[in-house]
């Protein structure tokens, strides 16, 4: 900047100025959420047993249930309702990562609650209070009255 008297000054615009602390704080966002999108490839990939891109109902119901945890033909059914919306019979990795994203609340967490409203936006269908409480027990590890993403990935590899 130019002054009266023809000297240079220069001024310091804060906002211009790069803040470390907020530099860091961008780069771990980055690299955090590309290690979530690399948690939920490897997730998909755990499901698709085929490698063909795409899960289909058995292998949904193979993957969850071949280290002993039990899903019923219903469940993998109400998944399926939720995630395939080209209704094509299967669910592709686009399909799987919007269905991630309308599972997960804002903190990182399922409540009964959250799972009553996805359940609601994406079949039109009320679950009662019961059910969505019955739903969240069945992955709720450390019985804190909701599903982690850690619990989810471990109840489904």
């Amino acid at each position: 900047m130019v002054c009266e008297d023809g000297k240079s000054k220069q001024i310091q615009n804060p906002i211009h100025q790069p803040d470390e602390a907020a530099m860091l704080e961008k780069i771990s966002t980055v690299m955090l959420n590309k290690l979530k999108v690399d948690k939920l490839r490897e997730k998909f990939w755990i499901h698709d047993v085929d490698k063909n891109g795409f899960i289909t109902k058995p292998e949904l119901r193979y993957s969850m249930t071949k280290d002993g945890g039990e899903v019923t033909k219903e469940e993998v059914n109400k998944i399926f309702e939720a995630a395939d919306v080209d209704y094509d019979g299967q669910i592709s990795y686009d399909e799987f990562v919007k269905l991630n994203a309308k599972c997960k609340n804002q903190n990182g967490f399922v409540t009964a609650a959250d799972y009553q409203k996805f359940v609601l936006t994406v079949t039109g269908k009320k679950v009662t209070d019961e059910d969505a409480r019955n739903f969240i027990e069945s992955f709720d590890v450390d019985g804190d009255g909701r599903v982690s993403y850690d619990e989810f990935v471990k109840l489904t590899r």
